[in-house]
């Protein structure tokens, strides 16, 4: 299974509302909400790899939590990207030890450009989003470098807001895993067939047993019995062999997916 990849961003403490103050019992919250979000992406989403932009406050935080889950989980690495390298010139000396303490256990630096420049922090942004498979966010819901960060993670991905997934993901998206894509009728024998070929299948599921909304599963196999399937949310179902009868009222579509 692919690894994952986070990043984070978030507001620095100036619009945080409890400030530099970390003793604050809304400081703590966060950052406990922030280290079981950390865990959850480990342990069910396949996320080994994570990046900081080490801004101070979210940045600053995120950070320091992965570097303290490693004795845990000793997979995970950790990725500090710089906007330039004078990005913590001017903090206060307590602060810079910190920042420097933190580049000094990650696992890589990535340095955006040398000197700073109105855009070096928007160019660090987008390169986190480029590449994450996530993004974890802290934001207020007013215009910010975070929110301008969430509508370009937004805009590069396939979210639609209120129905999930876009399509077009499966079209497009997979050209980035060097894979090709084509939709397939809703027809036993052609999808077996396709499998018999060595191609996975995807298909986007209604209402039924697998969810009331919306979801994807991935038919790996099929037989006299009918599909076997790998569904992300259950092992219980992936356990299971599926009937074509039982599965065709429920899918929405299929995909085939082979190399390029």
């Amino acid at each position: 299974m692919k690894e994952k990849t986070c990043a984070f961003t978030g507001h620095r403490p100036q619009r945080l509302p409890f400030g530099f103050n970390e003793a604050d019992e809304r400081c703590i919250a966060l950052k406990k909400l922030l280290r079981t979000k950390i865990i959850d992406l480990i342990e069910t989403e396949q996320v080994t790899h994570f990046i900081s932009g080490m801004a101070l406050g979210v940045d600053m935080y995120a950070a320091e939590i992965v570097l303290g889950l490693k004795a845990a989980y000793p997979g995970i690495t950790l990725t500090c990207a710089l906007p330039c390298e004078s990005q913590a010139e001017k903090w206060p000396e307590p602060l810079r030890d910190r920042y420097y303490a933190v580049l000094s256990k990650c696992d890589r630096e990535v340095l955006l450009q040398t000197r700073y420049t109105p855009d070096c922090m928007e160019k660090r942004n987008r390169y986190m989003v480029d590449h994450a498979d996530l993004l974890i966010a802290v934001w207020d819901g007013r215009p910010s470098g975070t929110g301008k960060t969430i509508q370009y993670a937004q805009q590069q991905g396939y979210y639609v807001e209120g129905s999930g997934t876009a399509w077009e993901m499966m079209a497009t998206g997979c050209a980035h895993f060097g894979l090709k894509s084509e939709e397939i009728g809703l027809d036993e024998n052609g999808m077996a067939a396709a499998l018999s070929d060595g191609k996975v299948l995807i298909c986007s599921m209604g209402p039924g047993d697998f969810t009331d909304g919306g979801h994807y599963i991935v038919l790996t196999g099929h037989s006299d019995a009918g599909f076997s399937i790998c569904d992300p949310n259950s092992p219980k179902r992936r356990a299971q062999t599926w009937t074509f009868d039982r599965l065709k009222n429920q899918i929405r579509n299929v995909w085939a997916f082979h190399k390029a």
